[in-house]
């Protein structure tokens, strides 16, 4: 009994140890084979050069266009042009309606975002109202530090999609 029990543990402490090095090889191998990939991708988001566009910062892209240089591929005109073979005339026509759909899309999205702060700064306002003097002032304290705060994220959202501030 006593030796059975010695031999399932000599097994078990062997299987474990050749787990561990096989594990321990074949992590060596996939390391050695990829650890280009593997050090972009780990110092691709701290590291942010200057000057440089996306494709020299991520060598699989280059050769691309930035997506905001030009839209890829022949977009919703070419697309609906190839698959339904629209005249010239057509096409056209198709343009400018997308044209005036992109505009109002703009205008919409402009309104809505005054609306949105029209509707922060009445609300601020009413809750203002209801504050005593120390409260308000500390009221005024959190909303400055909250649109600190927005402003940093906006910024940082700004320079992780590669866009240059202009001050």
């Amino acid at each position: 009994m006593k030796k059975a029990a010695i031999y399932i543990a000599i097994l078990a402490v062997s299987c474990a140890g050749l787990g561990t090095a096989a594990g321990v090889a074949m992590e060596k191998r996939y390391t050695a084979k990829h650890l280009p990939q593997i050090v972009r991708s780990h110092f691709a988001r701290e590291y942010r050069p200057f000057g440089r566009g996306q494709a020299d910062r991520h060598p699989q892209r280059k050769g691309r266009k930035s997506k905001n240089a030009s839209r890829k591929g022949p977009g919703i005109l070419g697309r609906l042009s190839k698959q339904l073979d629209l005249s010239e005339e057509q096409q056209q026509q198709i343009k400018t309606i997308l044209e005036q759909a992109r505009q109002n899309a703009k205008e919409t999205s402009k309104a809505f975002k005054n609306r949105l702060r029209q509707i922060k700064k009445e609300s601020s306002s009413e809750i203002s109202s209801l504050l005593s003097p120390e409260q308000k002032e500390k009221f005024e304290e959190l909303s400055a530090q909250a649109q600190r705060k927005r402003q940093e994220r906006q910024k940082k959202h700004k320079r992780h999609r590669g866009v240059e501030e202009r001050q």
